[in-house]
């Protein structure tokens, strides 16, 4: 059954997830991180769609995600021979958040969907070197 939003058919919303799932998997091949990282692309794929659509992002798809995905990343984390990876991801997510809110303040351009979705980028660009 094709996705509908707002009378627009996504119909290949699951094809595209599909084949993000297999890049996904030849990226990073067996390792731990694949299920977290499979997860956050699982939920960015509908909230693309959302977003493309209404040009929102719902709060009620993204915080639950955040306490999955976090979760999901620390036991990443802990279990990579790399343990400052977690400390330098909490680093780097603090420090790229005040610039973002700093943007969403002053120019009304970015909400509050907008920051929320930047923070597991900065987890991922903070493991720069230390993952497959």
């Amino acid at each position: 059954m094709p996705l509908e939003l707002r009378g627009r058919s996504f119909r290949h919303a699951h094809a595209l997830t599909g084949v993000l799932f297999a890049a996904l998997a030849w990226r990073t091949g067996w390792h731990h991180a694949l299920a977290p990282f499979s997860y956050l692309t699982a939920a960015l794929v509908p909230l693309a769609i959302v977003d493309q659509a209404e040009h929102r992002l719902p709060s009620a798809m993204i915080v639950p995600s955040h306490m999955i995905l976090g979760a999901g990343l620390t036991a990443v984390a802990v279990l990579d021979p790399h343990h400052a990876n977690l400390s330098r991801a909490l680093t780097g997510m603090a420090v790229l958040a005040l610039p973002y809110l700093v943007l969403a303040l002053t120019t009304g351009g970015l909400g509050a969907g907008d920051l929320l979705t930047e923070l597991p980028a900065d987890w991922r660009g903070s493991r720069r070197g230390h993952y497959p």
